[in-house]
């Protein structure tokens, strides 16, 4: 997708980075509220276009709620894998922060259980980071001690897993472990829908007030509660394919719908902005936009829960 997806992706991150900020101060909605006509002026003009449209896919969507469940012995094969088949690098990121980057590939060889198909087949299973112990030469610790368990990222796509930590500097050795579990969510709560749905309120579990508003051509908009990142949104073709390229845009409704109106103009957009409340920016409705390369047919919204640990394993760090 070109122009028009750029800026759904563009918007995306610019929403997320501001508006969802973990400091919910004034000085966060300030800086929201200096990015909002932006944002606003982006969603007036949104135009869809066939020149987004290639309906390139990305394989067949393996849903949640049908895959059996690992046994132990599975899951002890993917820890095994993840620990011992490693690349550890030190780099800088984009915003000049020093990261141990770890990249775990899954081994099918190494046992009759771990097949390439029943790896295809783990969209309930995630990683989770339980310790970490990394040193330098000296014996101290280069893990940032402002980092939390929400710095360290780790993200597991069922063929290999990124693990990705913060350090106080660049480090030319180090050398430590980290310890890992394998999880499965228990439970997947879904809804299915078709092209021709519209305007239907629906439960995920204990999360109610969800809408699906319309599908239109290559987008689906709908209205949640708050903003939820674990409600995972999946659109795919005719035949249950998922697209190759996907943006979600998540943005508060009154902002959403206030960018809807005709012949805003600059002043009319400032004072929304300098009218808009702490709760309008962060604790409302939030109309989740969903974008794709290919004409939807099939939208799928869901969520998991009831997360249980499998099994542990500690990875060997040294570089």
């Amino acid at each position: 997708m070109k122009k028009n997806t750029t800026l759904l992706l563009l918007l995306s991150i610019c929403v997320f980075k501001i508006c969802f900020g973990q400091e919910k101060d004034s000085l966060e909605l300030k800086r929201f509220k200096k990015f909002l006509p932006y944002v606003i002026k982006g969603i007036q003009d949104e135009e869809q276009s066939n020149d987004n449209i290639n309906e390139k896919t990305a394989g067949l969507f393996n849903k949640p709620w049908l895959i059996n469940k690992l046994d132990i012995q599975e899951a002890k094969n993917i820890a095994t894998s993840i620990t011992s088949n490693k690349i550890v690098r030190i780099e800088k990121n984009h915003s000049g922060i020093w990261n141990l980057d770890i990249l775990s590939s899954l081994n099918t060889s190494i046992s009759k259980e771990l097949t390439s198909a029943s790896i295809d087949l783990l969209p309930n299973i995630f990683v989770e980071i339980l310790d970490t112990e990394i040193n330098d030469s000296s014996g101290n610790s280069v893990v940032d001690v402002g980092a939390d368990e929400k710095n360290i990222k780790t993200n597991f796509n069922n063929r290999s897993l990124n693990i990705t930590i913060p350090l106080n500097r660049e480090y030319k050795n180090v050398n430590g472990t980290i310890d890992i579990s394998i999880n499965e969510f228990g439970e997947v709560f879904f809804k299915e829908f078709k092209k021709v749905d519209k305007n239907i309120k629906f439960n995920l579990g204990k999360i109610d007030q969800i809408e699906l508003i319309k599908i239109e051509k290559n987008r689906a908009y709908l209205l949640l509660p708050s903003k939820l990142s674990e409600v995972e949104i999946i659109p795919t073709n005719k035949s249950d394919e998922i697209f190759s390229e996907k943006t979600r845009l998540t943005v508060p409704k009154t902002i959403y719908e206030f960018s809807k109106n005709k012949n805003l103009t600059d002043e009319s957009i400032k004072s929304f902005v300098n009218d808009l409340s702490y709760a309008d920016a962060y604790n409302n409705e939030q109309i989740v936009v969903i974008e794709t390369n290919g004409v939807i047919e099939n939208l799928y919204v869901f969520i998991k829960s009831d997360s249980k640990r499998l099994c542990k394993e500690t990875m060997e760090i040294k570089l």
